[in-house]
Formats: structure tokens, C-alpha cells, sequence
């Protein structure tokens, strides 16, 4: 997997397995702050989570397990988002589904609609990436994470560069 260093927390590039912009997995509270400040920051059990409607993202979430460290983000519309040099929420799920295809990936449609919510969920499981599009196609949230190994080890992105320089 090609991994390249993101230039600018603007940038608002989707980097399967290594964050989004300049905001990389495995990073921490402070650093990911050092980008931007969130609008909303809520604990839980499981760990923390930051929005920030500016951006578009409705959750960085910080995984207590891990040490806190950034491993899950979800966007919306308003975010700007590219995968593959395309704006995610230019392009309706069938799309989306064809530009994965042509970058090496599937998207599998999960079996049932999301429950309670107009929407369905469309995964790419080999990069850990979600798709929920409404009934007529149109994307309207992504949510992506770390890259888990055989052994369901995380895979931070300092692993990966190195097994790519390999």
C-alpha cells in the first residue's frame, strides 16, 4: 500500500490507513488539536471523541484501549473529502462503487439497511472504510479507521511505511 505524507490539514484527503489531511492514526489528543479545535469533545467508556462542524467531521474518536491514540474518523457532506482524487460526496454510491473498482478495491453492500435511518451501509473491508448512502444513492457519511493485520493487531502508519519500504 502507497502511502503519501499529507502537505496541509486542508488538503481534506482520505488516506486509507493513515488519517485524513495531516491528522494521522495513532496520534494523540495535543497533536491532533495542533490542526484544529474541535467544536464538541465528549468522554465515554470506550474513550474520546471530537466534531468540529467547520470540517465536516462528525467524530475523530480517540480509543481508551489504545492510549487515547487517534484511531477512527467519520465525515459528512460538509467536509470536502477525496479518496483516489475524486470528492466522496460528488458521487452517488454506484459511482463511488466503480472508482473503487478501478483503484483496485470492492464495496460490499451490507445485507439491511441501517436501523432506523433511510440509509444504507456500503463497505471496504480490506481498508477498513464505510459508505452510508441514502435510498437514492447519494453519500452522505464516510467512516474509516486503522488497518488491522492477520493477527487483528493495528496496523499504525509508521508500521506501514516501513513494510512498504521493504
Amino acid at each position: 500500500m502507497q502511502i503519501n505524507s499529507p502537505k496541509t490539514f486542508s488538503e481534506n484527503i482520505i488516506r486509507p490507513g493513515w488519517g485524513y489531511g495531516m491528522i494521522r492514526f495513532g496520534m494523540k489528543e495535543q497533536e491532533v488539536r495542533s490542526f484544529f479545535v474541535p467544536d464538541k469533545i465528549t468522554l465515554d467508556d470506550d474513550g474520546l471523541i471530537f466534531s468540529s462542524k467547520v470540517h465536516g467531521i462528525d467524530m475523530l474518536f480517540f480509543d481508551k484501549e489504545e492510549e487515547y491514540r487517534f484511531v477512527t474518523i467519520e465525515l459528512n457532506s460538509n467536509s470536502q473529502a477525496t479518496l483516489w482524487g475524486h470528492s466522496i460526496f460528488q458521487h452517488n454510491i454506484d459511482e463511488l462503487q466503480r472508482i473503487s473498482r478501478e483503484t483496485g478495491y470492492s464495496i460490499i453492500k451490507d445485507s439491511e439497511r441501517t436501523p432506523g435511518l433511510e440509509e444504507y451501509l456500503y463497505k471496504i473491508e480490506a481498508i477498513e472504510c464505510d459508505f452510508y448512502a441514502a435510498m437514492n444513492g447519494t453519500i452522505t457519511t464516510i467512516s474509516f479507521g486503522v488497518i488491522f493485520d492477520s493477527l487483528d493487531r493495528i496496523r499504525w502508519p509508521q508500521d506501514i511505511i516501513k513494510s512498504a519500504g521493504n
